[in-house]
């Protein structure tokens, strides 16, 4: 009788690059390691924390609830403004290469999981975001997000703006979104005059109700 043959060993399918919801969107990047060891991770772990590049906004809202972030300050009934102490501050964060790792079917949002880990919570419809322990938010030309650890997880350049300031001073906190795609940057393909603040809101209402958004009361510090 002939003997039997061994099977070959079945090849591991390597990791292909993708993106969530635009695959020509240059605001992603994704690993192209071939092979999804620890070591393969833990490289990409380092990658993804040593660059700390991204864009941001800041922006006001009155409420602290997600349910009514908005990018347009908006005036009182009776057409008085609204003091900056009534005002929530927000800051937007994106990074330049927000990473996905794709193992087979399953898309990791690396880049959100790290901030995660490090104390960020998902953003919930409705609800007053959680205070978001030992992060600090650092206000000056260029804006810094410190994790827990004193590392820098986000650095961006700003102008100063006096009324956003006043707002951040006043409540002590910084209300932080993180993710990829919040209403920040102009999408690949799209005319800046076509990404007006109804596009930005609902691409960041987009990455709310896809629980794609990270956030925190972050502590904010004054540079």
């Amino acid at each position: 009788m002939p003997k039997s043959r061994k099977r070959p060993a079945k090849k591991r399918r390597a990791l292909v690059p993708t993106t969530i919801r635009t695959p020509t969107d240059p605001r992603h990047v994704v690993s192209d390691r071939a092979t999804a060891t620890s070591v393969d991770l833990a490289e990409e772990i380092r990658r993804a924390t040593a660059d700390t590049v991204a864009h941001g906004r800041l922006l006001l809202t009155r409420d602290p609830t997600l349910a009514t972030l908005t990018h347009r300050r908006e005036a009182k009934g009776d057409g008085r403004e609204t003091e900056p102490g009534e005002w929530w501050p927000v800051a937007l964060v994106e990074p330049v290469n927000y990473r996905l790792l794709q193992f087979d079917d399953l898309v990791y949002p690396l880049s959100t999981a790290i901030a995660g880990k490090l104390g960020l919570a998902q953003a919930q419809v409705g609800e007053t975001p959680p205070a978001a322990a030992n992060w600090e938010f650092h206000d000056g030309p260029r804006c810094e997000l410190v994790d827990p650890t004193g590392t820098v997880l986000a650095r961006f350049r700003h102008a100063i703006d006096p009324q956003w300031r006043a707002a951040a001073e006043t409540s002590g906190t910084v209300l932080v979104l993180y993710g990829g795609q919040l209403g920040v940057r102009t999408p690949y393909g799209v005319t800046a005059a076509e990404y007006d603040d109804r596009a930005r809101d609902a691409e960041l209402q987009a990455a709310l109700a896809g629980g794609e958004l990270l956030t925190g009361a972050v502590t904010y510090v004054q540079n």
